[in-house]
């Protein structure tokens, strides 16, 4: 099994993989940090580095890596990993959940770190809607859970399992 998360960044994908992963005794991923070990730096250097349409092929690369790997598996995404089509592609052939947050709960999740995220510059707040309206669409081909930003105790994780395996693909 192969479970790609996606969504916006501050949705919580990171956080509900890792405590998924933990529950289910799976090993995790997260495209984030298999950049940072090969790059030896922050994501937000690297996009700032690179800038974006080479940062897009690189987190692209962190995608196949994971698909590439032959055990079971929790794959957090990059939010902006569903920009490129030949991404959506992959990911519509395998089991991809869209954890789906609000803009005004992204708004007050970030709201004390968006200024650390690569891509929010000036105006953090203005760029965080352009960008939800943006990729909105393109979340929205895959099945969507909520995650809660608090603690995910044994029955919540167990009612989201529920949730993802009632999913059809």
């Amino acid at each position: 099994m192969a479970l790609f998360l996606i969504g916006m960044p501050g949705a919580g994908k990171t956080y509900f993989g890792k405590r998924l992963g933990e529950y289910l005794k799976i090993k995790f991923y997260d495209t984030d940090e298999i950049i940072e070990c090969k790059y030896g730096k922050s994501v937000r250097e690297v996009f700032s580095e690179f800038g974006e349409k080479d940062f897009r092929k690189i987190e692209s690369e962190a995608l196949d890596y994971c698909f590439g790997i032959s055990e079971d598996i929790i794959c957090s995404t990059g939010g902006g990993i569903v920009e490129i089509q030949e991404n959506l592609n992959k990911l519509k052939k395998t089991k991809t959940i869209y954890i789906k947050k609000s803009l005004e709960e992204l708004e007050n999740r970030l709201r004390d770190e968006i200024s650390e995220r690569p891509l929010f510059g000036d105006e953090p707040f203005k760029k965080l809607k352009t960008l939800f309206e943006k990729r909105k669409g393109l979340y929205e081909q895959f099945p969507s859970i909520e995650v809660p930003f608090q603690e995910l105790s044994e029955a919540k994780l167990k009612e989201i399992i529920g949730e993802i395996n009632r999913i059809e693909y």
